[in-house]
Protein backbone atom coordinates (compact mmCIF):
# COMPACT_ATOMS: atom_id res chain seq x y z
CA UNK A 1 0.00 0.00 0.00
CA UNK A 2 1.40 3.39 -1.05
CA UNK A 3 1.35 5.89 1.82
CA UNK A 4 3.74 8.83 1.24
CA UNK A 5 6.49 9.14 3.87
CA UNK A 6 5.31 6.01 5.68
CA UNK A 7 5.53 3.07 3.28
CA UNK A 8 7.81 4.76 0.73
CA UNK A 9 11.61 4.52 0.65
CA UNK A 10 13.79 7.30 2.03
CA UNK A 11 14.86 8.32 -1.48
CA UNK A 12 11.23 8.54 -2.59
CA UNK A 13 10.45 10.55 0.54
CA UNK A 14 13.14 13.12 -0.29
CA UNK A 15 11.96 13.27 -3.90
CA UNK A 16 8.44 13.96 -2.67
CA UNK A 17 9.70 16.76 -0.42
CA UNK A 18 10.95 18.65 -3.47
CA UNK A 19 8.20 17.69 -5.91
CA UNK A 20 5.51 18.76 -3.42
CA UNK A 21 7.02 22.21 -2.88
CA UNK A 22 3.93 23.80 -4.54
CA UNK A 23 1.74 22.13 -1.90
CA UNK A 24 3.98 23.28 0.95
CA UNK A 25 3.88 26.77 -0.57
CA UNK A 26 0.08 26.84 -0.78
CA UNK A 27 -0.19 25.72 2.85
CA UNK A 28 2.43 28.25 3.91
CA UNK A 29 4.82 25.70 5.41
CA UNK A 30 7.43 25.96 2.64
CA UNK A 31 9.74 27.97 4.92
CA UNK A 32 8.76 26.27 8.19
CA UNK A 33 8.21 22.60 7.52
CA UNK A 34 11.60 21.33 6.29
CA UNK A 35 13.26 20.87 9.72
CA UNK A 36 10.23 18.85 10.86
CA UNK A 37 10.15 16.79 7.65
CA UNK A 38 13.87 16.02 7.79
CA UNK A 39 13.74 15.22 11.51
CA UNK A 40 11.04 12.64 10.80
CA UNK A 41 13.00 11.20 7.86
CA UNK A 42 16.16 11.04 9.96
CA UNK A 43 14.27 9.11 12.65
CA UNK A 44 13.03 6.78 9.92
CA UNK A 45 16.61 6.48 8.63
CA UNK A 46 17.86 5.53 12.11
CA UNK A 47 15.18 2.84 12.42
CA UNK A 48 16.04 1.35 9.03
CA UNK A 49 19.79 1.47 9.72
CA UNK A 50 19.31 -0.18 13.10
CA UNK A 51 17.09 -2.89 11.65
CA UNK A 52 19.59 -3.65 8.88
CA UNK A 53 22.57 -3.19 11.25
CA UNK A 54 24.16 -0.71 8.89
CA UNK A 55 26.69 1.76 10.33
CA UNK A 56 26.11 5.49 9.88
CA UNK A 57 29.06 6.90 7.99
CA UNK A 58 30.24 10.49 8.21
CA UNK A 59 32.28 12.07 5.43
CA UNK A 60 34.48 15.16 5.86
CA UNK A 61 31.71 17.55 4.70
CA UNK A 62 29.06 16.00 6.98
CA UNK A 63 31.56 15.95 9.84
CA UNK A 64 32.27 19.64 9.34
CA UNK A 65 28.56 20.53 9.28
CA UNK A 66 28.16 18.86 12.69
CA UNK A 67 31.05 20.93 14.06
CA UNK A 68 29.54 24.02 12.41
CA UNK A 69 26.25 23.34 14.22
CA UNK A 70 28.05 23.27 17.58
CA UNK A 71 29.72 26.61 16.81
CA UNK A 72 26.38 27.98 15.61
CA UNK A 73 24.78 26.93 18.89
CA UNK A 74 27.62 28.51 20.86
CA UNK A 75 27.20 31.82 19.02
CA UNK A 76 23.64 31.99 20.36
CA UNK A 77 25.07 32.81 23.79
CA UNK A 78 26.12 36.24 22.47
CA UNK A 79 22.74 37.44 21.19
CA UNK A 80 22.05 40.98 22.48
CA UNK A 81 18.68 41.72 20.84
CA UNK A 82 16.42 39.25 22.61
CA UNK A 83 13.64 39.43 20.03
CA UNK A 84 16.07 37.86 17.55
CA UNK A 85 16.25 34.62 19.53
CA UNK A 86 13.38 33.24 17.42
CA UNK A 87 15.32 34.16 14.29
CA UNK A 88 18.32 32.32 15.69
CA UNK A 89 16.23 29.21 16.41
CA UNK A 90 14.80 29.32 12.88
CA UNK A 91 18.23 29.67 11.24
CA UNK A 92 19.81 27.01 13.43
CA UNK A 93 16.99 24.54 12.69
CA UNK A 94 17.47 25.10 8.95
CA UNK A 95 21.16 24.17 9.16
CA UNK A 96 20.25 21.13 11.27
CA UNK A 97 17.79 20.20 8.52
CA UNK A 98 20.33 20.36 5.69
CA UNK A 99 22.82 18.48 7.85
CA UNK A 100 20.30 15.66 8.34
CA UNK A 101 19.58 15.70 4.60
CA UNK A 102 23.28 15.31 3.82
CA UNK A 103 23.70 12.41 6.27
CA UNK A 104 20.64 10.60 4.89
CA UNK A 105 21.68 11.06 1.25
CA UNK A 106 25.31 10.05 1.73
CA UNK A 107 24.32 6.90 3.63
CA UNK A 108 21.30 5.86 1.56
CA UNK A 109 21.97 6.48 -2.13
CA UNK A 110 23.63 3.40 -3.64
CA UNK A 111 22.17 2.98 -7.12
CA UNK A 112 22.14 4.95 -10.35
CA UNK A 113 18.35 4.71 -10.31
CA UNK A 114 18.25 6.53 -6.95
CA UNK A 115 20.55 9.31 -8.19
CA UNK A 116 18.35 9.79 -11.26
CA UNK A 117 15.22 9.94 -9.09
CA UNK A 118 16.68 12.82 -7.10
CA UNK A 119 17.76 14.65 -10.26
CA UNK A 120 14.29 14.23 -11.73
CA UNK A 121 12.70 15.50 -8.51
CA UNK A 122 14.63 18.77 -8.78
CA UNK A 123 13.79 19.02 -12.47
CA UNK A 124 10.07 18.47 -11.86
CA UNK A 125 10.07 21.07 -9.06
CA UNK A 126 11.56 23.83 -11.24
CA UNK A 127 9.44 22.73 -14.22
CA UNK A 128 6.24 23.33 -12.25
CA UNK A 129 7.59 26.67 -11.04
CA UNK A 130 8.70 27.66 -14.55
CA UNK A 131 5.36 26.80 -16.18
CA UNK A 132 3.40 28.77 -13.60
CA UNK A 133 5.95 31.59 -13.80
CA UNK A 134 5.44 31.92 -17.56
CA UNK A 135 1.66 31.98 -17.16
CA UNK A 136 1.90 34.72 -14.54
CA UNK A 137 4.42 36.72 -16.59
CA UNK A 138 2.08 36.54 -19.60
CA UNK A 139 -0.77 37.85 -17.48
CA UNK A 140 -2.90 34.72 -17.92
CA UNK A 141 -3.50 34.62 -14.18
CA UNK A 142 -2.06 35.92 -10.95
CA UNK A 143 -1.58 34.38 -7.53
CA UNK A 144 -1.88 36.51 -4.41
CA UNK A 145 -3.05 35.29 -1.02
CA UNK A 146 -2.09 34.93 2.62
CA UNK A 147 -0.98 31.44 3.65
CA UNK A 148 -3.46 29.48 5.84
CA UNK A 149 -0.75 28.84 8.44
CA UNK A 150 -1.06 32.53 9.35
CA UNK A 151 -3.91 31.67 11.72
CA UNK A 152 -1.66 29.35 13.72
CA UNK A 153 0.99 32.02 14.29
CA UNK A 154 0.65 34.53 17.16
CA UNK A 155 -0.27 38.03 15.99
CA UNK A 156 2.84 39.61 17.54
CA UNK A 157 5.05 37.35 15.37
CA UNK A 158 3.06 37.99 12.19
CA UNK A 159 3.99 41.69 12.38
CA UNK A 160 7.69 41.05 11.69
CA UNK A 161 8.62 42.05 8.09
CA UNK A 162 10.37 38.75 7.39
CA UNK A 163 7.34 36.82 8.64
CA UNK A 164 5.08 38.90 6.40
CA UNK A 165 7.19 37.99 3.39
CA UNK A 166 6.90 34.29 4.24
CA UNK A 167 3.14 34.43 4.82
CA UNK A 168 2.13 36.63 1.88
CA UNK A 169 2.22 34.56 -1.30
CA UNK A 170 2.62 35.91 -4.82
CA UNK A 171 4.61 34.93 -7.88
CA UNK A 172 6.02 38.33 -8.80
CA UNK A 173 7.53 41.13 -6.76
CA UNK A 174 8.00 44.82 -7.52
CA UNK A 175 11.65 45.83 -7.65
CA UNK A 176 14.07 48.23 -9.25
CA UNK A 177 17.33 47.90 -11.12
CA UNK A 178 19.81 50.64 -12.12
CA UNK A 179 18.56 52.68 -15.05
CA UNK A 180 15.49 50.48 -15.49
CA UNK A 181 12.26 50.29 -13.53
CA UNK A 182 11.17 46.66 -13.26
CA UNK A 183 7.48 46.39 -12.47
CA UNK A 184 7.78 42.71 -11.60
CA UNK A 185 10.41 40.05 -10.94
CA UNK A 186 9.55 36.37 -10.79
CA UNK A 187 10.04 34.57 -7.51
CA UNK A 188 7.39 31.77 -7.75
CA UNK A 189 7.72 29.48 -4.66
CA UNK A 190 10.79 31.27 -3.29
CA UNK A 191 11.12 34.21 -0.90
CA UNK A 192 13.07 36.40 -3.30
CA UNK A 193 13.86 36.51 -7.02
CA UNK A 194 17.58 36.06 -6.38
CA UNK A 195 16.99 32.73 -4.62
CA UNK A 196 14.70 31.50 -7.39
CA UNK A 197 17.24 32.52 -10.03
CA UNK A 198 20.07 30.81 -8.13
CA UNK A 199 18.02 27.61 -7.88
CA UNK A 200 17.30 27.72 -11.62
CA UNK A 201 20.99 28.28 -12.36
CA UNK A 202 21.98 25.29 -10.19
CA UNK A 203 19.37 22.91 -11.64
CA UNK A 204 19.87 23.91 -15.29
CA UNK A 205 23.11 21.85 -15.52
CA UNK A 206 21.17 18.87 -14.15
CA UNK A 207 18.62 19.31 -16.92
CA UNK A 208 21.46 19.31 -19.45
CA UNK A 209 22.86 16.11 -17.96
CA UNK A 210 19.50 14.39 -18.18
CA UNK A 211 19.19 15.59 -21.78
CA UNK A 212 22.46 13.85 -22.56
CA UNK A 213 21.04 10.56 -21.25
CA UNK A 214 17.75 10.45 -23.12
CA UNK A 215 17.62 10.32 -26.91
CA UNK A 216 14.42 10.65 -28.98
CA UNK A 217 11.98 9.99 -26.15
CA UNK A 218 9.18 11.96 -24.52
CA UNK A 219 11.55 12.59 -21.62
CA UNK A 220 13.93 14.41 -23.94
CA UNK A 221 11.13 16.60 -25.31
CA UNK A 222 9.99 17.37 -21.79
CA UNK A 223 13.55 18.29 -20.75
CA UNK A 224 13.98 20.57 -23.77
CA UNK A 225 10.77 22.40 -22.91
CA UNK A 226 11.68 22.52 -19.21
CA UNK A 227 15.15 23.92 -19.96
CA UNK A 228 13.72 26.62 -22.24
CA UNK A 229 11.16 27.64 -19.61
CA UNK A 230 13.85 27.67 -16.92
CA UNK A 231 16.02 30.03 -18.98
CA UNK A 232 13.03 32.30 -19.63
CA UNK A 233 12.17 32.38 -15.92
CA UNK A 234 15.81 33.05 -15.08
CA UNK A 235 15.78 36.13 -17.32
CA UNK A 236 12.54 37.38 -15.75
CA UNK A 237 14.13 37.21 -12.29
CA UNK A 238 16.57 40.03 -13.19
CA UNK A 239 19.01 38.69 -10.59
CA UNK A 240 22.53 40.04 -11.09
CA UNK A 241 24.26 37.90 -8.49
CA UNK A 242 22.62 34.74 -9.86
CA UNK A 243 23.74 35.74 -13.36
CA UNK A 244 27.31 36.11 -12.11
CA UNK A 245 27.04 32.66 -10.50
CA UNK A 246 25.61 31.15 -13.68
CA UNK A 247 28.40 32.60 -15.81
CA UNK A 248 31.09 31.53 -13.34
CA UNK A 249 29.65 28.03 -13.08
CA UNK A 250 29.43 27.70 -16.84
CA UNK A 251 33.02 28.85 -17.36
CA UNK A 252 34.24 26.38 -14.73
CA UNK A 253 32.30 23.62 -16.48
CA UNK A 254 33.58 24.68 -19.87
CA UNK A 255 37.26 24.60 -18.95
CA UNK A 256 37.27 21.57 -16.65
CA UNK A 257 34.80 19.15 -18.24
CA UNK A 258 35.50 16.52 -20.86
CA UNK A 259 32.95 17.98 -23.29
CA UNK A 260 35.04 19.45 -26.11
CA UNK A 261 32.06 21.02 -27.90
CA UNK A 262 31.26 23.03 -24.77
CA UNK A 263 34.86 24.21 -24.56
CA UNK A 264 34.82 25.37 -28.18
CA UNK A 265 31.48 27.11 -27.61
CA UNK A 266 32.83 28.79 -24.49
CA UNK A 267 35.87 30.07 -26.34
CA UNK A 268 33.63 31.49 -29.06
CA UNK A 269 31.32 33.15 -26.52
CA UNK A 270 34.24 34.71 -24.63
CA UNK A 271 35.81 36.03 -27.86
CA UNK A 272 32.42 37.41 -28.88
CA UNK A 273 32.01 39.17 -25.53
CA UNK A 274 35.51 40.64 -25.74
CA UNK A 275 34.83 41.87 -29.29
CA UNK A 276 31.54 43.48 -28.29
CA UNK A 277 33.24 45.04 -25.28
CA UNK A 278 35.90 46.64 -27.50
CA UNK A 279 33.34 47.92 -30.02
CA UNK A 280 30.99 49.34 -27.41
CA UNK A 281 33.44 50.15 -24.64
CA UNK A 282 32.07 53.65 -23.99
CA UNK A 283 28.48 52.42 -23.69
CA UNK A 284 29.47 49.50 -21.47
CA UNK A 285 31.54 51.83 -19.30
CA UNK A 286 28.56 54.12 -18.71
CA UNK A 287 26.31 51.15 -17.90
CA UNK A 288 28.92 49.74 -15.51
CA UNK A 289 29.27 53.15 -13.86
CA UNK A 290 25.50 53.32 -13.38
CA UNK A 291 25.43 49.86 -11.83
CA UNK A 292 28.33 50.62 -9.50
CA UNK A 293 26.73 53.85 -8.30
CA UNK A 294 23.21 52.50 -7.84
CA UNK A 295 21.70 52.72 -4.38
CA UNK A 296 21.50 48.95 -3.91
CA UNK A 297 25.23 48.44 -4.39
CA UNK A 298 26.18 51.57 -2.47
CA UNK A 299 24.05 50.45 0.46
CA UNK A 300 25.67 47.03 0.40
CA UNK A 301 29.18 48.48 0.47
CA UNK A 302 28.19 50.57 3.47
CA UNK A 303 26.65 47.46 5.03
CA UNK A 304 29.74 45.31 4.51
CA UNK A 305 32.01 47.97 6.02
CA UNK A 306 29.71 48.37 9.03
CA UNK A 307 29.49 44.58 9.38
CA UNK A 308 33.28 44.28 9.58
CA UNK A 309 33.54 47.09 12.12
CA UNK A 310 30.85 45.56 14.33
CA UNK A 311 32.30 42.05 13.94
CA UNK A 312 35.62 43.25 15.38
CA UNK A 313 33.90 43.64 18.75
CA UNK A 314 33.23 39.87 18.90
CA UNK A 315 35.57 38.27 16.38
CA UNK A 316 35.65 34.64 17.54
CA UNK A 317 32.01 33.50 17.77
CA UNK A 318 30.17 36.54 16.45
CA UNK A 319 26.85 38.02 17.54
CA UNK A 320 24.62 34.97 16.93
CA UNK A 321 22.20 36.80 14.63
CA UNK A 322 21.89 39.88 12.47
CA UNK A 323 21.77 43.25 14.26
CA UNK A 324 20.51 46.68 13.36
CA UNK A 325 23.33 49.20 13.03
CA UNK A 326 23.50 52.92 12.39
CA UNK A 327 24.12 54.37 8.92
CA UNK A 328 22.99 51.18 7.18
CA UNK A 329 19.69 50.49 5.45
CA UNK A 330 20.20 46.74 6.03
CA UNK A 331 21.02 44.87 9.28
CA UNK A 332 24.61 43.80 9.89
CA UNK A 333 25.28 40.22 8.88
CA UNK A 334 23.00 40.19 5.85
CA UNK A 335 23.23 40.18 2.04
CA UNK A 336 26.20 37.83 1.87
CA UNK A 337 26.50 34.24 3.02
CA UNK A 338 30.14 34.68 4.00
CA UNK A 339 29.75 38.05 5.74
CA UNK A 340 26.64 36.70 7.48
CA UNK A 341 28.47 33.69 8.89
CA UNK A 342 31.48 35.82 9.84
CA UNK A 343 29.25 38.28 11.68
CA UNK A 344 26.87 35.78 13.27
CA UNK A 345 29.23 32.85 14.04
CA UNK A 346 32.54 34.69 14.02
CA UNK A 347 35.81 33.77 12.40
CA UNK A 348 35.56 30.26 13.89
CA UNK A 349 32.24 29.64 12.16
CA UNK A 350 33.47 31.08 8.86
CA UNK A 351 36.60 28.91 8.88
CA UNK A 352 34.52 25.77 9.45
CA UNK A 353 32.08 26.79 6.71
CA UNK A 354 34.97 27.35 4.30
CA UNK A 355 36.24 23.89 5.28
CA UNK A 356 32.85 22.51 4.24
CA UNK A 357 33.18 24.22 0.85
CA UNK A 358 36.78 23.08 0.48
CA UNK A 359 35.90 19.50 1.33
CA UNK A 360 33.05 19.52 -1.22
CA UNK A 361 35.44 20.76 -3.90
CA UNK A 362 37.93 18.08 -2.83
CA UNK A 363 35.19 15.51 -3.45
CA UNK A 364 34.71 16.98 -6.94
CA UNK A 365 38.41 16.59 -7.74
CA UNK A 366 38.38 13.09 -6.25
CA UNK A 367 35.58 11.93 -8.56
CA UNK A 368 37.36 13.33 -11.60
CA UNK A 369 40.40 11.16 -10.78
CA UNK A 370 38.33 7.98 -10.56
CA UNK A 371 38.01 6.00 -13.77
CA UNK A 372 35.72 3.16 -12.72
CA UNK A 373 32.73 5.03 -11.36
CA UNK A 374 29.26 4.87 -12.85
CA UNK A 375 27.80 8.29 -13.79
CA UNK A 376 31.24 9.88 -13.63
CA UNK A 377 30.15 12.45 -16.24
CA UNK A 378 27.52 13.76 -13.82
CA UNK A 379 30.18 15.31 -11.61
CA UNK A 380 30.92 18.02 -14.18
CA UNK A 381 27.30 19.18 -14.11
CA UNK A 382 27.03 18.99 -10.31
CA UNK A 383 30.29 20.95 -10.01
CA UNK A 384 28.74 23.59 -12.26
CA UNK A 385 25.88 23.87 -9.75
CA UNK A 386 28.35 23.95 -6.86
CA UNK A 387 30.17 26.91 -8.40
CA UNK A 388 26.85 28.73 -8.91
CA UNK A 389 26.07 28.42 -5.19
CA UNK A 390 29.63 29.41 -4.22
CA UNK A 391 29.63 32.60 -6.31
CA UNK A 392 26.03 33.58 -5.56
CA UNK A 393 26.78 33.37 -1.84
CA UNK A 394 29.15 36.33 -2.14
CA UNK A 395 26.26 38.80 -2.40
CA UNK A 396 23.27 36.80 -1.19
CA UNK A 397 22.38 34.91 2.00
CA UNK A 398 21.67 31.42 0.72
CA UNK A 399 20.12 30.33 4.02
CA UNK A 400 17.48 33.06 3.87
CA UNK A 401 15.32 30.83 1.66
CA UNK A 402 14.88 27.33 3.05
CA UNK A 403 14.02 25.66 -0.27
CA UNK A 404 17.07 27.16 -1.95
CA UNK A 405 19.39 25.99 0.83
CA UNK A 406 18.04 22.42 0.65
CA UNK A 407 18.57 22.36 -3.12
CA UNK A 408 22.16 23.46 -2.55
CA UNK A 409 22.81 20.74 0.00
CA UNK A 410 21.13 18.06 -2.09
CA UNK A 411 23.52 18.88 -4.94
CA UNK A 412 26.49 18.91 -2.56
CA UNK A 413 25.38 15.58 -1.07
CA UNK A 414 25.19 13.98 -4.50
CA UNK A 415 28.76 15.12 -5.14
CA UNK A 416 29.79 13.30 -1.96
CA UNK A 417 27.85 10.20 -3.04
CA UNK A 418 29.64 10.05 -6.38
CA UNK A 419 32.98 10.40 -4.60
CA UNK A 420 32.49 8.03 -1.68
CA UNK A 421 30.24 5.29 -3.03
CA UNK A 422 30.41 2.84 -5.89
CA UNK A 423 27.07 3.50 -7.56
CA UNK A 424 25.36 0.41 -8.97
CA UNK A 425 24.44 1.05 -12.63
CA UNK A 426 20.97 0.58 -14.06
CA UNK A 427 20.35 -2.97 -15.33
CA UNK A 428 20.67 -3.36 -19.07
CA UNK A 429 18.01 -5.31 -20.93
Amino acid sequence: MFIPFLTTSLIDDICLLFILVPIWWLLGIDQFGWPFFLSFLFWKFLLISGKNREPIRLTPPTGYIIIFLFVYLLSGLFITEKYRILTFVRNFSVYVSVGLLAIIITNTVKKEEEVLKLLWALTIMVSIASILGIFVAMGLFNIKFTAPIKYLIPSNLRSFPYMEIMLYKDFMKLNYLPGLVITSRLRTFFLFSTHYATTLAMIFPIQLFLLSKYKKTWKRRFLLLSSFLAITNFILCFARVALAGAIGGFLYFAFTSKYKKIKYLSGFVICFIVLISICYSSTLFSVAKEILTTRGLTDRIILYKATIESWKERPLFGWGTQRHIEDSFYPAGSHSTYFAILYQQGIVGLIIFLLILGSIYTEVRRVKRLEDRTMKGLIDFLAWGFMVSFISGISECMDLDVINLHVIWLIWSLIIVLSRRRIAPLPKF
